[in-house]
């Protein structure tokens, strides 16, 4: 900044001048020749400047500052000096603001030329104390008077550094934007690198992966990078690996490193990967779809994206993808860890495979930027997964470390435990892709128009604990793979046109609670034994399939058990008696097959039970006497469409509870026990095609709950009470028919 010069600086300005001893001292005589003169125009505008500055005739002439711009204007164009003029000093006092110290007066740093502490007149007219050696404008000349000290009074030193006059603004000005324009280019170079990083353009960051060529100088699947120190390697056989274009762009190097490592760790196939013809109206597959959202679309506004859970604030329609509005950066890279990237593209494919657009519900569900964990119907938890990224897998495809795998350094990270997205509407096919999900535990996915085959890799997920996939259109055969899921405790696969035999790897799974797998096209045998290991499991569900052979006699060691339907099948042989180990049991259904001999005399060990079914059968023998023996708890008994005699057993007397009662088409005789009038609760009756004989008793007249009353077909007499009015259906052997029973209630008589 500009400051007044001490002595030694000043002697290269002019001659010095002692203030302090000599404030009236005569300026030094001039040496220096004439200089050039002004032309006419600049005389006659500095005439009228002079007259214009002169005071007025009534002014005081002692007004000194008036004075003393009216010289410096005229000084400015004095071309000579008169060396033996006679001096005269013009003052002008000066509040002082600073220490006063030994300098020379009026001088700057910055001038052109010395300017006097003094002021001479000559003729009336104001002239420097010493000659002009150059034209001085008259802007400067008063600058440079204001600035001049007083006098008589020794100047002092001006604090401060701010600008004195308009050359000093006009430099600091400069300056000042100048070091702006330097930071605002700094400032921007380095948010276009940040910006380069973040889209994987920085070598850094993300490497431009290449799958090799079998035949390529990188070996068979060997991996090259787009400088000279990446690795190369051999990951295993040539068929497993793509042979991909070279990328060119970190785009395509991602691509290629998540096409490489999900086809080397059996996620996807390189057939899902292959090339389609736009121009036969193929479309891409679930796994190009999803591949292409990733390296593509997916990628969060900048400024916008919350750091912290990485979830984007805004909402980005698909029709949006392809022309962001805001300047982005991509979600995922090679250098995110490679757990996390295989979790985003497997949920993705699952997405394009079941055709999400046409969801009932598929809120966020591939929106750039937002968090897979925000998606609707996915569960999460922060667990610790391998530190390794997806570039550190291709660079060592022999040393991937599995998810729960501690000798490896970890990171916290947002991971699927569930995927919850029942009766919305999903069709398609469930992608292999499923298994890029290794801490999933629950997947949901009941009543939807799911199709094709379960894929095998289901057995990958082995901290599965519920599979719920029943009420889709699956076909095939149960993937033995499922023996796999150690874990497993709930596995649905019902109501699916899934054929084939029960794998036996199922019966090894120790935790099963409940295993669903009725309304299929099961076919085969149980095996009789190897049930062992499923001692957890409470709900057996085979009913309605092609099941054929004996029933097992190992199930006896299911002693959790709680329901076993076996209906609807074509088993044969008899009931084994071993069965009465199970002794929570609650439903007994084995109705609609071919079993034949007795039924057990074992329902005493149940004391839990609440249905028997065994009607639609070739069982013969007597009704065993202990039948009722649950009481209370028993609520259904079918036995119906057997070969079944003698009369009916007395301890159904005690099951004021049950509501359906069916030993129709059988070979029963003796009356129709009074007691049965005891059972209020009763909804269905249903005692015709039997041998019954007697009056029907009155006492049904207290079954003011009954809607189907079935008595036809037997020998009965007397007359049926009525009316029951909630009653559908009351049929008996009545008249028109011939009968001899009166039944004024009846909707139909035989």
């Amino acid at each position: 900044m500009q400051k007044y010069l001490d002595d030694s600086e000043a002697d290269r300005f002019g001659p010095s001048a002692d203030v302090a001893s000599s404030p009236s001292s005569d300026s030094s005589s001039s040496d220096s020749s004439s200089a050039k003169s002004s032309t006419s125009s600049d005389s006659s505008m500095m005439r009228n400047l002079t007259q214009q500055s002169s005071p007025a005739p009534d002014s005081p002439s002692g007004n000194s500052t008036t004075n003393n711009k009216t010289a410096l204007l005229s000084n400015a164009v004095t071309t000579s000096s008169t060396p033996d003029a006679s001096t005269t000093p013009v003052s002008k006092s000066k509040k002082s603001r600073g220490k006063k110290t030994g300098f020379r007066p009026g001088t700057y740093a910055d001038d052109d030329s010395a300017v006097s502490s003094e002021v001479t007149v000559e003729n009336g007219l104001p002239l420097a104390g010493r000659p002009m050696t150059e034209q001085t404008s008259p802007l400067q000349a008063l600058e440079s008077q204001q600035l001049m000290p007083t006098s008589g009074a020794a100047p002092e030193r001006r604090a401060g550094v701010m600008p004195r006059n308009r050359r000093e603004w006009c430099i600091v000005i400069f300056a000042v934007v100048a070091i702006i324009s330097v930071a605002v280019g700094v400032g921007l170079g380095i948010g276009l690198y940040m910006s380069n990083r973040g889209d994987g353009n920085s070598p850094d960051s993300s490497r431009e992966i290449v799958i090799g060529d079998p035949g390529s100088s990188n070996g068979p699947g060997g991996v090259a990078g787009s400088s000279s120190d990446t690795p190369t390697s051999s990951p295993g056989s040539n068929s497993l690996f793509p042979t991909l274009v070279n990328g060119s762009s970190p785009s395509e190097a991602f691509a290629n490193a998540i096409e490489y490592h999900t086809i080397s760790q059996a996620i996807s196939t390189l057939a899902s990967f292959s090339e389609y013809d736009e121009s036969d109206n193929s479309s891409p597959t679930a796994q190009q779809q999803a591949r292409d959202f990733l390296v593509l679309y997916d990628r969060i506004p900048v400024g916008i994206a919350d750091e912290k859970n990485e979830t984007s604030t805004i909402d980005v329609q698909p029709q949006e993808r392809k022309s962001p509005q805001l300047k982005t950066t991509a979600y995922l890279k090679t250098s995110s860890p490679a757990y996390r990237v295989v979790q985003r593209y497997a949920l993705a494919t699952f997405y394009f495979a079941t055709d999400g657009e046409g969801w009932e519900t598929n809120e966020l569900w591939v929106s750039p930027g937002v968090h897979e964990c925000e998606w609707v119907g996915v569960i999460c938890r922060e667990v610790d997964i391998p530190s390794i990224s997806l570039l550190d897998t291709l660079d060592n495809p022999d040393d991937i470390p599995r998810y729960n795998d501690g000798s490896f350094d970890t990171t916290i990270e947002r991971m699927v435990t569930e995927l919850n997205l029942p009766e919305n509407n999903l069709k398609g096919y469930l992608p292999i892709e499923i298994a890029g999900l290794p801490f999933l535990k629950v997947l949901g996915l009941w009543s939807n128009e799911i199709g094709e085959a379960l894929p095998e890799q289901i057995g990958n997920l082995t901290r599965l604990e519920g599979l719920h996939l029943d009420d889709n259109m699956f076909t095939g055969t149960i993937p033995t793979q499922l023996g796999s899921l150690s874990e497993m405790i709930d596995l649905s696969l019902s109501n699916n046109q899934v054929r084939g035999d029960i794998p036996s790897e199922i019966l090894s799974l120790e935790k099963l609670e409940r295993l669903w797998l009725y309304d299929m096209q099961l076919d085969g045998s149980l095996p009789d034994e190897s049930y062992d290991e499923l001692r957890n499991l409470q709900d057996l569900n085979l009913r309605n399939n092609k099941l054929g052979g004996s029933l097992p006699n190992g199930i006896k060691k299911l002693v959790d058990l709680e329901t076993l339907d076996l209906s609807s099948n074509q088993f044969t042989g008899v009931i084994p008696s071993s069965w009465s180990s199970l002794v929570n049991l609650k439903r007994f259904d084995m109705n609609n097959n071919k079993l034949r001999g007795k039924i057990p005399n074992f329902f005493d060990s149940f004391p839990n039970l609440e249905s028997i079914s065994l009607d639609i059968n070739a069982l013969i023998g007597s009704i065993p006497s202990t039948i009722g023996s649950a009481g209370l708890s028993l609520k259904k008994i079918t036995l119906g469409e057997n070969k079944l005699e003698g009369k009916i057993p007395v301890s159904i007397r005690d099951c004021t509870n049950l509501n359906q009662l069916e030993m129709n088409s059988n070979q029963l005789r003796g009356t129709l026990p009074t007691w049965i009038g005891e059972l209020t609760k009763l909804e269905y009756l249903d005692l015709s095609d039997n041998m019954l004989s007697g009056d029907a008793p009155s006492q049904l007249s207290k079954l003011t709950k009954i809607k189907e009353l079935r008595l036809d077909g037997n020998l009965l007499e007397g007359t049926v009470p009525c009316p029951f009015l909630q009653a559908s259906v009351v049929t008996s052997d009545c008249s028109p028919r011939g009968g001899s029973v009166t039944c004024g209630c009846c909707t139909r008589c035989s």
